[in-house]
């Protein structure tokens, strides 16, 4: 998030950028909002950040059912050979 102006200070920018690398799924990475500084609107800034904030917090859970980001996380289960998260694994056993 970033706060910036226009050249000649008349128009108030607030930037929202977002980059997750590598990109394995769609999602919204930047967005801007525009005022003029004579129609400065503190309701309509707060809410524009509160919804871009809740679009990060969407994303980044969205991370968690996306395969290529869990591969690390990720064990097989040997008698049916599904892949489940390592910390929901029922059971842990070594082998050797």
């Amino acid at each position: 998030m970033a706060v910036s102006r226009d050249g000649q200070c008349e128009t108030l920018l607030v930037l929202y950028d977002l980059e997750i690398l590598p990109v394995f799924f769609q999602f919204q990475g930047s967005d801007q909002l525009t005022i003029p500084l004579e129609q400065f609107d503190e309701k309509k800034i707060a809410d524009w950040v509160d919804q871009k904030i809740i679009d990060f917090v969407d994303t980044y859970l969205r991370l968690e059912t996306v395969d290529q980001y869990q591969t690390d996380n990720l064990v097989e289960d040997p008698v049916c050979g599904m892949r489940v998260k390592k910390a929901f694994a029922a059971a842990k056993i070594e082998y050797k």
